[in-house]
């Protein structure tokens, strides 16, 4: 009769802190795998979506899931009931089968609160020693805060535009435009005025707070600034720009 070698046991300890370990790890392998970012003119951010390229340390993260994930979460499906801190837990090693691995949802994801606060500082412009900043920021509510300041150090006056825009991964843009004047120290000895034109804009808006998941999948934001030139071919340099980096869905006005 042939010899039967008895199944091995293995004795393990284990607490809570450490099963709390283990879990993490399951799960950060999982969220590590699946985000990517980068920065350009403005600021780009999207999770990985299926069928894109993976970097090295992507595929790194890929492998860690594959690897170490069914080996974790049979370590959590046989262990025995949690003894005393100290204890010792038996656990048997694992029968392959998926019947073993505990079927659990993936983690929800969390939405932010807030994208931003977006900055372009400084601004400046060739030949000029007009300087100025811009922010932007957005909230889950469609609240928004736009703000910024150009100042004009020269002799003469100066009219300033700019005109920002945020748009979704599906191609949804939300834009944000300025115009205004700024006094030179010539002109304020005759005219008076200012050589400073600042703004602050907030508010809220329904189609932000409607889009907040699908921003949240990724954005991108790009800002353009003139001086002495016309807001709307501004804009429309600006919608050159998205459109040569996504397909436009929608335009939709916030500050106009």
């Amino acid at each position: 009769m042939p010899e039967v070698t008895p199944t091995p046991t293995v004795q393990i300890q284990l607490n809570e802190t450490q099963l709390g370990l283990i879990t993490a790890a399951v799960n950060r392998e999982h969220l590590a795998r699946n985000i990517r970012s980068q920065s350009q003119a403005g600021n780009y951010y999207a999770l990985a979506q299926p069928g894109d390229a993976q970097t090295p340390s992507a595929a790194k993260f890929g492998t860690l899931e594959s690897t170490w994930t069914p080996v974790l979460r049979t370590v959590l499906a046989n262990r025995a009931p949690i003894e005393p801190f100290g204890g010792t837990a038996t656990v048997r090693p694992a029968v392959a089968g998926p019947s073993l691995v505990p079927s659990k949802p993936p983690p929800v994801q969390q939405l932010p609160p807030q994208l931003g606060p977006f900055n372009w500082n400084p601004i400046t412009f060739s030949g000029l020693d007009i300087h100025g900043w811009a922010q932007l920021t957005l909230f889950s509510n469609g609240g928004y805060n736009f703000t910024g300041s150009f100042t004009d150090p020269d002799a003469w006056d100066y009219d300033d535009s700019l005109a920002w825009a945020v748009w979704s991964h599906t191609g949804v843009v939300y834009t944000f435009t300025h115009n205004g004047s700024m006094h030179g120290w010539a002109d304020r000895w005759l005219e008076g005025g200012s050589d400073t034109d600042s703004w602050d804009n907030t508010g809220t808006n329904a189609a932000i707070a409607g889009g907040w998941a699908d921003l949240c999948a990724g954005w991108s934001w790009h800002a353009v600034a003139g001086v002495n030139f016309d807001i709307g071919s501004l804009i429309n340099d600006l919608e050159k720009i998205v459109g040569a980096a996504t397909s436009i869905a929608k335009v939709i006005a916030v500050v106009a």
